[in-house]
């Protein structure tokens, strides 16, 4: 089993997105973006053995050596922002044997995390593109964090109306008799109408300052992924009322980012915006429309507007990995006592020792 930590430079790693169903997760400048913004360094965790492959995009992040010398030099793992699950290829024969190579893969993953003094690692799922939870859980502590929400686009039209819940159905259509007007903003000239709604948004749900992205980052993420994010918006008498950044990269859209203008949130604008771009996806030949889950995984209002477009749901799961169970305890116990007196670290955390 060869294992290493590949560059992003390494054409390598575009050579194996040319050769298996992929998200724009998995671009190498995709990972460099959020590698920036976590102030960390992007690689691929890549094990091959004859046929068989494994790439974990992953962003490598120094720990603060907390003035104890063995703690100097440490690193942890997470994964990038989103979806960003394992690319795994089993090799050819049995399911028993491609199983046993992604076991060995892990394993050997595993240790060279540890050689590189990676106390831990926190991996994100795809929801459509396979996770073997039985297999992974032989690697660390696979959790469930709910489901997501997926479109059928190969479905014509009358296919995809049949699979909206009714509440939308009405929506959508007093929204087009209304005279609501979606259009792809190609130029981007509503980008800061968009950062605006997107930024309302999020306070108005009292989402993490990680959900929260400066103006300079979305131009970052427009360049990184060359052609394939579009700015969709929603115009109520002129005025941008909702929009949202969609992805398309090998045969997914993604739902990426979105927002509502205070002020016309009744008039549901983002229920017109995914019918229109649910229709566009169609005609380009797209598999899915994929619209994520709820905020953290969780079953919440933003989760049941999603789940009213289609009945297709996905599971999301994180994998968390301690390479160094010792080393990790100790990180904790010095997390736990810099906090004020009373807070507590919750234990579904990871890793803990990062808790805010």
């Amino acid at each position: 089993m060869d294992v290493e930590l590949m560059e992003v430079e390494d054409p390598r790693w575009k050579e194996e997105l040319a050769a298996q169903r992929h998200d724009f997760y998995h671009l190498p400048d995709y990972l460099k973006l959020c590698a920036t913004s976590a102030s960390g360094r992007p690689v691929a965790l890549y094990a091959r053995s004859g046929e068989g492959r494994l790439l974990v995009p992953l962003i490598l992040r120094d720990i603060d050596g907390h003035g104890i010398p063995e703690c100097a030099g440490l690193r942890d793992a997470i994964s990038p922002y989103g979806y960003p699950g394992p690319l795994v290829v089993l090799p050819p024969g049995p399911p028993e044997q491609g199983r046993e190579f992604l076991v060995q893969a892990l394993a050997a993953g595993i240790g060279l995390l540890r050689e590189q003094r990676i106390v831990s690692a926190f991996i994100r799922s795809h929801p459509l593109l396979g996770f073997d939870t039985a297999v992974f859980a032989k690697a660390g502590e696979v959790v469930h964090h709910g489901e997501t929400v997926s479109i059928d686009t190969t479905l014509d039209e009358a296919g995809r109306w049949s699979q909206i819940r009714n509440d939308h159905r009405s929506g959508i259509k007093k929204a087009l008799l209304s005279g609501q007007v979606v259009e792809f903003d190609d130029q981007w000239r509503e980008l800061d109408a968009f950062v605006s709604i997107y930024n309302q948004t999020m306070g108005r749900v009292s989402a993490s300052a990680g959900y929260f992205f400066p103006r300079e980052y979305y131009l970052q993420l427009r360049d990184a992924l060359a052609g394939r994010l579009h700015l969709v918006i929603n115009r109520i008498g002129g005025e941008v009322a909702a929009a949202a950044l969609f992805t398309e990269v090998g045969g997914i859209v993604q739902y990426h980012l979105s927002g509502t203008a205070e002020q016309h949130r009744k008039a549901y604008p983002s229920k017109l915006i995914l019918h229109h771009v649910a229709g566009w996806a169609h005609q380009r030949g797209r598999q899915c429309l994929h619209l994520g889950g709820g905020l953290g995984g969780e079953t919440d209002s933003l989760f049941l507007f999603k789940a009213g477009f289609s009945a297709r749901r996905h599971p999301f799961h994180t994998l968390r990995v301690v390479t160094e169970p010792g080393i990790y305890a100790s990180l904790v116990d010095i997390a736990e006592q810099k906090r004020a007196p009373g807070s507590t670290i919750s234990s579904s955390f990871f890793p803990r020792y990062r808790h805010p």
